[in-house]
This record gives C-alpha cells, sequence and structure tokens, in this order.
C-alpha cells in the first residue's frame, strides 16, 4: 500500500492490519495529512488547548535545589495538566480530526479511566449531540 506518512521508524514499523481496515486507515491518514497543512485547524486545535489545557503550561524555578550553585532550572509543569498531558492533548485533536471527518462517534479505551477524562471536554469542539462512549471492563 502506498501512504502518504512514512509507516517506518527507522527499521521498525509497518502496518501489519485486516485488509478490510485499509480504507478506513487511508480516509484517517488524507484527513490527518490534510489537517496538518490547514491553519485553520491548526489555529482551532492551539486554541482549544489554550482554553481546555491552559497551555502552556508554567514552568517553575526551582530556586531551593539550584541554592548555593550557579546554575538555573525550571520545571515544565506538565503535572497540572488533570489526568496527564498526553490524553489530553491527544483527543482534543483526534475529536477534531473526527469533526472534520464527519464521525459522529468517538470512543475512548481506558483502564483506569484517564482517557475518558480527556475525552470528556471533547465534547464541545467535536458537536454537543456527539456520544462518548467509554471502554469498560465487564465483571
Amino acid at each position: 500500500m502506498t501512504t502518504l506518512l512514512n509507516p517506518y521508524f527507522g527499521e521498525f514499523g509497518g502496518m501489519y492490519v485486516p485488509q478490510i481496515l485499509m480504507p478506513a486507515l487511508r480516509q484517517l491518514e488524507e484527513a490527518f495529512v490534510s489537517a496538518q497543512k490547514d491553519p485553520e485547524f491548526q489555529a482551532q486545535f492551539n486554541d482549544l488547548l489554550k482554553k481546555l489545557c491552559r497551555r502552556p503550561t508554567a514552568l517553575t524555578k526551582c530556586q531551593n535545589i539550584t541554592a548555593g550553585t550557579n546554575t538555573t532550572l525550571y520545571l515544565k509543569r506538565e503535572d497540572l495538566l488533570h489526568g496527564g498531558a498526553h490524553k489530553t492533548n491527544q483527543v482534543l485533536g483526534q475529536a477534531l480530526l473526527a469533526k472534520r471527518m464527519g464521525k459522529t462517534k468517538i470512543i475512548a479505551e481506558t483502564g483506569a479511566g484517564q482517557h475518558g477524562v480527556g475525552v470528556g471536554p471533547c465534547q464541545r469542539p467535536a458537536r454537543p449531540e456527539m456520544p462518548y462512549l467509554y471502554g469498560c471492563q465487564r465483571r
């Protein structure tokens, strides 16, 4: 299959998926590449990161650990974003991409609920009537 994006990372990577999924993966890849190049999409994504995630997160100067040294140390406070920075960042982007693609449902995998926490704020950027389905284990 010819792809728009390189599916390899050095000698690693590739695609090992059932053929029935290939049309959906091609559609997703085309939408992603298009959105990546679209300044309006990027502006909307960055605006949501700023409003919902308080991006960029704060830098905190560590004065005690560097006392008596000629060193300045800052921490990038990713811990201030509830649920973990990577989860909220990626689900916001995925929800916007789903909206752009005309999708009507989003499913979040979750073990501890954090992807669900990340998906919650996406209701606004996606569409109010879009239901969010959370994965759960049956006991």
